[in-house]
């Protein structure tokens, strides 16, 4: 009845008739094993199976019904009784029908569905002929799929894309325009680190000015690197004899300098700004490097310079040190009684 109902188109209905005498008869129980005649329409069942499907699958494809042929193929080749030559005749197949509805997905600029059909032909058939040009349309859904996503600024979602594309889909036609996208997926991520957490954000521009200085992204975070910093901070004053009013930046400050020594650390100071009346001070754009803050004092009889160190070392407590992109904020700067002279 199957290998009848087949011969006459109608698939739908033969399948389940080998559905039966595959079921009920390869083992019918008590620990017999079939007889020879019954394995022999058991073999047939299998082998009609196997055809019918495939046949299903060949009419799907050719009206261009490839998700159908498909499911069919898919579902052939995970029959227990798929054997070597069924899958030499399911597998090519299903992998043309994936290719197929791998193009339609990247025509249609649906590229993460594109991207999942020509994985599962590279995973799963990846000695299809199929296959080159399987991996040069991967590169070209990552890089579609990436350009979306930098177009609605998910920049670590482009950078991951792109990189796909660097590492495992390389593509001679589209590399500079990736290397141009991924430098705009960088700045991107730079730039929005920077924004919540501008340590963290460092290392993107550094990235940039190294590997993609012939973008004008590079160029930019070259720029960026050098800029001069702000260095802002609270003066609290624990000895209100002494009025200090300002506070600068110097370096070579060392524990039990002479008077003379400190005076001239202060007067040849590089920056200085007022201390406001709240405590608050701020320097505006102090080149990259290591400064000690010193702070001056004039009460209209004497004048006064300080700075507080580390008793164990000599060195100075508060050290702002000024690298690229971020304001250094030194927090509560204070002459407390007992931490040092």
């Amino acid at each position: 009845m199957g290998l009848d109902l087949s011969k006459n188109h109608h698939y739908d209905e033969a399948l389940p008739k080998f559905a039966y005498v595959i079921d009920h008869f390869s083992n019918p129980g008590n620990n017999t094993p079939p007889g020879e005649d019954v394995q022999q329409q058991v073999v047939r069942a299998q082998t009609g199976s196997i055809d019918t499907r495939i046949t299903m699958a060949q009419q799907s494809m050719q009206s261009q019904n490839y998700t159908d042929a498909t499911q069919i193929l898919d579902t052939t080749l995970g029959l227990q009784y798929c054997n070597d030559s069924c899958k030499n005749r399911a597998q090519p197949l299903d992998a043309t029908s994936y290719y197929q509805i791998g193009n339609s997905h990247l025509l249609a600029g649906n590229y993460s569905s594109a991207i999942d059909s020509f994985n599962k032909i590279l995973t799963a058939f990846p000695g299809a002929k199929e296959t080159n040009d399987t991996r040069t349309n991967m590169s070209k859904a990552f890089l579609g799929q990436g350009e979306t996503q930098l177009h609605n600024k998910d920049y670590n979602g482009a950078v991951d894309s792109f990189n796909q594309i660097v590492s495992t889909y390389p593509y001679p036609a589209i590399a500079t325009q990736v290397h141009r996208d991924l430098s705009k997926a960088i700045l991107g991520q730079g730039e929005t680190t920077r924004a919540t957490s501008c340590t963290n954000s460092i290392t993107y521009y550094q990235q940039l000015a190294k590997s993609y200085a012939d973008t004008p992204e590079g160029q930019k975070a070259k720029q960026e690197l050098s800029v001069p910093q702000d260095v802002k901070g609270h003066f609290t004053n624990t000895t209100p004899a002494r009025p200090y009013s300002q506070i600068a930046l110097v370096q070579g400050l060392r524990g039990n300098m002479p008077q003379g020594s400190l005076f001239d650390k202060w007067n040849n100071a590089p920056y200085k700004t007022d201390i406001q009346a709240n405590g608050n001070f701020d320097f505006q754009g102090i080149p990259q490097g290591s400064y000690d803050l010193i702070w001056y004092a004039n009460d209209g009889t004497a004048e006064y310079v300080e700075f507080i160190y580390k008793l164990s070392t000599s060195d100075p407590e508060y050290v702002a040190n000024v690298g690229p992109l971020c304001t250094v904020d030194m927090g509560n700067v204070t002459n407390v009684t007992g931490l040092s002279l």
